[in-house]
Order: C-alpha cells, then structure tokens, then sequence
C-alpha cells in the first residue's frame, strides 16, 4: 500500500513494521511520525490534504507509516517503543486507556445497527429487545449498549473481526459496527447477504483522533493545519468515507422514518427532453438524468417514480404546485427557491446555437448577436437575460423541436439550447442542413436538482448522493449520452413499398433502388461530416484549431492522475497577451484572428509533443508541461515563450490589407503538486501569477510561491 504527504517536496514512506527494529534516525523539532493502520484509506487522505495545506502554513516535516491492524494495536500499547508515537483514528476510549492526548478530530465514523434479512426490521435498540445483539467489547458502541439496552442479550467481542464471524455462524441477530469494520471481512459478500446494506440505520458518529503518545506542541501545528483546509472538501471526504462498501450515504433514523411514511418520489419528465430524460417505447425512463437518478437510488432508501409533466415551463409549474417532488436539469435562481430547494450542481454543459446552413450563425457570447432572431424554450434560465441583450429579438417556442422549426422555417436566425439537447434533435428530426456553433465564452448551464422546498428532508437526503458522485461516476454517464450519433435516413417501410410497386414493372424497381441507394450515400456522408465537425467543434477551439477548454479539463485530469501515480511534476502556465486588445479594435477583427492563429502556431511548434496547448478563450491560452525537473525548468520555458511571443507578425486579412503588429505576454506559472493538487486551485494560482506581472509592468513570468501568492521567476533560478 502506497500513500504519500506533500510538503513542497513529496515524501513517500514504505509500509514498515515496528517489531523489525529497523534504525531511525532521531526525529526533529517539525518531523512528525504517524502510524495508520492498514485498511482506513479516509484517515490517510485527511492526513494527506491537511498536511499539505500545513505546509503552508508551517515547517511541517510528515512521516507515515502504514501498519497491519496487529501491529498498530501493539504500537498503541508499546510505550517503549520511541519510533512511532503518533496515532491516526484513535478512538476516544483507546486514548483514554492508553493515557494518550488527543488532537484534532480527523473522522467522525458512524456507527450503524445492521439486522439480519430473516427478521423484521430493527431501526434502533428498543426494537432489538430480545435480540441477541453483537458489539466489540471497550468501544464506544459498548458504552451505547450499556445505556441502551438490556445486558442480558449482548454479547461483547474482543474484536471486529470476531463479531462479524460470530455474526456469519448465525449467533447474532443483530451488531453495531461502521463500514471499516465490514470493509476487513473476509467473506463481506456472504455477510451483506445476511445483513443488506439496505437494513442498516445509523445510531451515532464517534469521533475518530490524531493522538500522541505525550504531550506535544506539535499537535498545535496539526490544528492550525486543519483550520486552513477547505472545509468544503473535508465535508465532501467524510461523506465520501462514510458512503460504505458500495457508495450508499448515511441516513439519520428520523429521516429514514420520513421516506417511509412515502411510497415514492415523484420526478417530472418533460417533453422532447431526449437525451436528458424521456421515456423508451416501453414506457421506461431513460437518459443521462435517469443515469445519475439510477446512482441516487442505488446508494440511498430513495425510490423514484417518473411521471410526465408536459413542456418545459408546465414541469416548472407542477413542481410550483407540488404535482411532482423532484425536477432535474433545472438551474438554480432566486425566483425558483420561492417553491423549491437545490442540491449542488451535478452537472454542466455549454449552451449552443443551431442556425441554417444557407445561413450560418456563429458566435462565441451573446454580445456577437446583434441584430440576430433567437429562439428560446419558455422557461429556461437564461431567458430574461437575452430577451434584454441588446440587438437580440427573441422568439419563444414551447419546445425544442419546435425552435429548429422555426430556424428551417426562417423565423429565427438560431435556436439556442444545451449541447446534448440541440445535438439530439437535429439526430433526431434529420436537420443535416443545419449548422451547430458553440457559445464558448458564454457561462455553461450548470444544473441541479430541484425539490419542492416543503421536503428538505429529500434534499439533504439527495445532496449526500450528489456529494458521492465522482469525476469517473460524471464520465461513464456523459460518454454514454453525450456521444452523437446517426442514424440512416432512408424508410425501410417505403423501401418495402418501392419494391412492391416495382415488383410489376422490373425496370422500375432496379432503377428506384439504385437510386435511392445512391441519396442515402451522400446522406450519410454528409452526416457523417456534420457528426465529425459536432465533435470536433465540442472539445476544439474553430479558430486555432487548439484544444477548448472542455478538452483542457478532460486532459488536465488525465495529466493529474498520471502525475500523482508516478509522483512526477507538471506546470500549468496561464498566458494572456499584452496590447492584443487595441489591435483587434484598431486594425479589426479580421486581424486580431489572424494575430491569435500566428500565436497559436508559434506555440504549438515550440512545444513537446507530451504538452498540452489550449485556446482558454479570447486572448487567454494555457499550457500544460509535463514531467518538469523542478520551477526552474519550467520558468526557463515559460521566459522562451515570452521572446517568442514578443517578435513582429506580418498579418494581414481576407482582402490583403495589413501590417506589422507586436504583443506581449504575461504568463503566470503554477506547478504540481507544490502550488495545488487539483486542476481548479492550479488555474487559479497561476491566473492570479499571471495578474501580479500585469501589474508590474507586463511581458514576464510570475512563479506562484508555496502559499498561492506570486513572485518574479528569476528568484528561483
């Protein structure tokens, strides 16, 4: 098992045993060395981003030692041993025995009743009465018990692991104990056939400790990096650490007696909502929102029942009026919490124009729209917005179906909607004569769930399932609705019936079919085309040919996870031209294009073939280096690009009229892991790197320190 903990420089530790006596050397004032016990995977991540975000804030020298579950209980109670004497996930009652001092709390790990599927249903203690009822002796559970519930019928266990085979043998009824507890036992598919997961019920979170062995000022150091976590992403690991062995959340006892006093949740299926959520010809919910719907089932007592709602603004309503109790795919604003409350965002696309291809609209934002006839689905968020850009007539349509129509029918220049939406429909409705344009600097829609706000019990309920979701979760299910697809074009009931008619006449049908044949040729090629531009056009800047940054995202993941694996660096390098602005206003649009593709190819012939190069948008690009040696490689490269950028372009534009122009650059550089260990902490470092040299005059390179500000690269070279 391998685990690391990063302080500027990345230390990983082999897992070691104590009783090997191996030598150490004598640990100074800032090194501290932790022991976690083999099998508890949240405590050594927690310990992992605390330390991490401590060595910002201190000298913090972290060392830790993985042990099996025997020998971290023989270190607990080997106070001789002077080689380890911090422990991580120490229990309240362990401290307290062991004479230890506690520090900060890392977990708080629930405690849940599970019972056996052959009995009825326990949902606390007085409904075990009578039960023979299983608990590890000397933990906190015990002391629950004792208070609880009747000593007669509890059997107490020197361990876990002896409980849980106690429990296989068919001597227990019903035990106390977390998911790590389950998560060492051996045969864990027979027991959870015995006892489901879908039965258990918390009782209570016990508190789980980094303690040492003495007193130690240290342990201060611990805090003070704890307070300087995000709390946001410790809330999200402890959902995440107590989502059990198959993702499912923890459900509070009175909330699980409120389901169950409902048979079922109603979600609302719009119309012509295909991919997001529609139903099958069997009558089945389908779609990406019936994917992350099917994940929320799974992992909570959540049940669904999908209902039809009408268009888009009349599921709005009925929500309104409480006629259903979920609404997916829905934005959150001010306006719709008067009748609903949200999760978190589950997901997020870009909004898209389909306009015809005889007359063709493309525009990155809203302020390109001048002087154009949008139409829009009533409802959707962004409406109002439009409706008071200036120089943009909108049209409202009840459908999106019906918005392309009105493209096809010239009473709109575009129909706007999201990707996945727009894209299915012209799948569907076989509008190989449209063109599909993405509004790349335009806000995406990021969408929630919405329920009615007199159940915050299935809001909360749902925000934990939301909070298990993951980046691989989001993938699976977006690679699977997401890809656009064709399908043939030709009828194969009217082929049928050309062959009938032909049938008389032999010539004819011979000559039908060839020439039918031939149409639907050139249709799937063309379509073929369009399908092959949709993608592209999805995950690639038009301009430059650069990847956007939807493709930046997927590849900065990528690049994270290859980094992390094989603890190697990479720099992130966020560039913004100086003066870019007065030549497009001066020389025109025109120009600055062409200004912008000579940058990029200056770029991308100075780059490795292993680095990433984005277009980010506008005048702003990214780049990724990978496998860098330290900051100082990277700012080296970084200094290049600068002298590169700075040399005269010989531009002109489509009528031959032209110049000489010159820019600048100002780039801000943020490395892996030492400035952030995700894509969104690096983005914004090395965008805020970036800034710092636009104030000190522009055209430099702006190291991020170790705390996220900025500094001049050549103090690192």
């Amino acid at each position: 098992m391998r685990k690391q903990v990063r302080r500027g420089l990345i230390w990983l530790m082999l897992a070691l045993l104590l009783q090997t006596g191996a030598a150490h050397a004598a640990p100074t004032e800032t090194t501290i060395r932790i022991a976690v016990e083999a099998g508890k995977p949240p405590y050594t991540q927690l310990l992992r981003d605390i330390t991490l975000v401590g060595a910002e804030q201190s000298a913090l020298e972290v060392e830790l030692y993985v042990l099996p579950g025997a020998d971290f209980r023989h270190a607990l109670t080997a106070p001789g041993d002077t080689q380890i004497d911090w422990f991580a996930g120490v229990r309240q009652s362990e401290i307290e025995q062991h004479g230890f001092v506690a520090g900060p709390v890392l977990l708080e790990e629930a405690i849940y009743i599970f019972s056996r599927r052959s009995m009825p249903h326990v949902a606390d203690l007085g409904h075990a009465s009578g039960y023979v009822l299983g608990v590890v002796a000397n933990s906190s559970a015990a002391r629950w018990v004792s208070a609880h519930h009747t000593e007669q019928t509890t059997r107490r266990f020197a361990d876990a692991e002896s409980m849980l085979a106690a429990a296989l043998a068919g001597e227990l009824h019903v035990f106390l104990a977390s998911h790590f507890d389950l998560s060492e036992q051996g045969q864990l598919s027979e027991l959870l056939t015995q006892f489901p997961l879908d039965r258990r019920v918390q009782l209570f979170s016990e508190p789980r400790y980094l303690a040492a062995r003495h007193a130690d000022t240290r342990l201060a150091m611990i805090q003070s990096a704890l307070e300087f976590s995000s709390t946001e992403q410790l809330r999200l690991l402890h959902v995440r650490a107590n989502s059990g062995l198959t993702g499912l959340v923890s459900v509070q006892l009175d909330e699980l007696i409120w389901l169950d006093q409902r048979e079922s949740i109603r979600v609302g299926v719009p119309d012509d909502s295909t991919p997001v959520l529609y139903f099958n010809r069997h009558g089945e919910a389908v779609g990406l929102d019936a994917d992350f719907l099917g994940l929320i089932e799974s992992r909570t007592p959540l049940s669904f029942n999908y209902v039809g709602c009408g268009t888009w603004e009349q599921c709005i309503e009925a929500l309104a009026r409480r006629e259903i109790d979920v609404l997916s795919f829905l934005s959150d604003t001010a306006e719709r919490r008067d009748f609903a409350v949200f999760t978190s965002v589950y997901w997020q696309t870009p909004w898209a124009l389909a306009s015809s291809d005889a007359n063709p609209v493309d525009a990155n934002d809203l302020d390109e729209l001048q002087g154009k006839t949008l139409a829009l689905t009533r409802g959707y968020v962004n409406n109002a917005e439009i409706a008071q850009t200036e120089g943009i007539k909108v049209v409202l349509v009840d459908a999106p179906g019906q918005g392309l129509q009105a493209v096809l029918e010239g009473k709109a220049d575009a129909y706007m909607d999201s990707l996945p939406l727009l894209v299915e429909r012209m799948r569907e409705q076989h509008t190989g004569t449209l063109h599909l344009s993405i509004l790349r600097d335009y806000p995406g829609d990021q969408v929630n769930f919405a329920v009615r706000n007199d159940w915050p019990v299935l809001r909360d309920v749902m925000q934990r399932a939301v909070d298990t979701l993951t980046y691989d979760d989001r993938a699976a299910i977006t690679e699977r609705w997401f890809d656009v697809q064709y399908e043939e074009g030709l009828s194969f009931e009217r082929m049928r019936r050309w062959l009938i008619w032909g049938a008389l006449i032999f010539v004819a049908v011979v000559a039908a079919f060839w020439f039918w044949n031939s149409q639907l040729r050139r249709e799937v090629r063309r379509r073929m085309r369009a399908e092959r531009r949709m993608r592209y056009l999805a995950r690639h800047d038009e301009l430059t040919g650069l990847p956007n940054r939807h493709l930046l995202r997927d590849s900065l993941q990528q690049t994270l996870a290859s980094h992390e694996r094989y603890r190697r660096q990479f720099a992130l390098l966020f560039l913004d031209l100086d003066g870019f602005k007065a030549i497009n206003d001066e020389l025109g649009h025109d120009i600055g294009d062409e200004l912008l593709k000579q940058v990029a190819s200056r770029l991308r012939k100075n780059l490795r073939k292993q680095d990433i190069l984005c277009r980010f948008g506008g005048d702003e690009f990214v780049v990724v280096l990978t496998e860098q040696q330290s900051a100082q490689q990277s700012t080296q490269v970084a200094e290049k690009l600068v002298k590169l950028i700075v040399e005269p372009y010989q531009l002109k534009d489509s009528r031959g009229h032209g110049g000489t122009a010159e820019v600048s650059v100002s780039i801000g550089v943020a490395m892996y892991p030492q400035h952030g260990d995700d894509a969104a902490t690096l983005m914004r470092r090395a965008d805020k790197a970036m800034y710092e040299v636009k104030s000190q005059g522009k055209n430099g390179v702006m190291l991020v320190t170790g705390n996220g500000d900025a500094r001049p690269a050549k103090d690192d070279i």
